[in-house]
C-alpha cells in the first residue's frame, strides 16, 4: 500500500492562499477595532452629557465642572477614554442666554477625535485634520467662555 502525502508545490499553494486572505482580513480588522474604539469614546462622550443634565436637574441648571460631582450623578470614566476640561460657557439660544457646557474626548487608541456642546444638544465627530487630536490631558483644545476654540 503506497502513502498518501501532500507535495510540496500543493503546501505551498495553500500558504499562499492563506497569506493572499489574511492580507486581506487583517487590514479589515483593524478598521473594525478602530470603529469600536471611536464609538466607545462617543458612547463616553453621552454618558458625560447624561450626566451633566442630571447634575443640572439637581441643581437649579448650574452644571459643573467636577468630575467628582458627575461620579455621583453615575458617570464612570473609560479608562481609555481621553476627556479634555469641562467648559461652562454662557450661550445665547432663542435670544436669551442659557448655561452651557462644551468636552472633547477621544480613545487613547482611536483617530476621531468627538465634541459635546448642550447647546447643540449633540455630538460633533471632528476629524484629525481639522482640530489637533489629543495627547496629553493638560495639552487639549476647549472652547473658552466665549465659544471660541482655542488650544495650546
Amino acid at each position: 500500500m503506497a502513502k498518501k502525502a501532500f507535495t510540496l508545490i500543493e503546501v505551498m499553494i495553500v500558504l499562499a492562499i492563506a497569506a493572499v486572505l489574511a492580507m486581506i482580513a487583517v487590514p479589515l480588522f483593524r478598521s473594525y477595532l478602530d470603529r469600536a474604539k471611536d464609538v466607545a469614546a462617543g458612547s463616553s462622550l453621552q454618558q458625560v452629557a447624561v450626566s451633566q443634565e442630571l447634575h443640572a436637574q439637581a441643581n437649579n441648571g448650574s452644571y459643573t465642572s467636577d468630575w467628582t460631582e458627575l461620579g455621583q450623578c453615575g458617570f464612570q470614566p473609560d479608562p481609555n477614554v481621553r476627556y479634555s476640561p469641562i467648559t461652562i460657557y454662557t450661550a445665547f439660544v432663542n435670544g436669551g442666554p442659557q448655561a452651557a457646557f462644551s468636552l472633547m474626548a477621544n480613545h487613547r487608541s482611536g483617530r476621531r477625535v468627538f465634541q459635546y456642546d448642550s447647546a447643540l444638544g449633540r455630538g460633533v465627530e471632528m476629524l484629525p485634520d481639522t482640530e489637533p487630536l489629543m495627547t496629553a490631558e493638560a495639552n487639549m483644545v476647549v472652547r473658552n467662555p466665549d465659544g471660541v476654540l482655542t488650544g495650546p
